[in-house]
């Protein structure tokens, strides 16, 4: 789980909504800042951000992971 994430962040860092797609399901979601985001809205808003000059640089410290069958997240 914490390898999707990275792979995530990396796709984050190259404005690539395909790589990030290929490592979310349909159903993916995220918070941030108190809002709901899908694949597409949050990489919309880390484009947004790029464009605006700003840079970020995601890692990935002391995970707390969870799985249940077919359903895992982590924070």
């Amino acid at each position: 789980m914490v390898a999707t994430i990275e792979q995530m962040f990396a796709a984050a860092r190259a404005d690539d909504l395909p790589a990030l797609l290929a490592v979310t399901t349909p159903n993916f979601y995220a918070y941030d800042g108190g809002r709901r985001f899908t694949a597409q809205s949050l990489m919309a808003l880390i484009q947004k951000a790029h464009a605006d000059g700003k840079h970020y640089e995601w890692s990935v410290t002391d995970p707390e992971v969870h799985v249940s069958c077919d359903l895992g997240w982590i924070t």
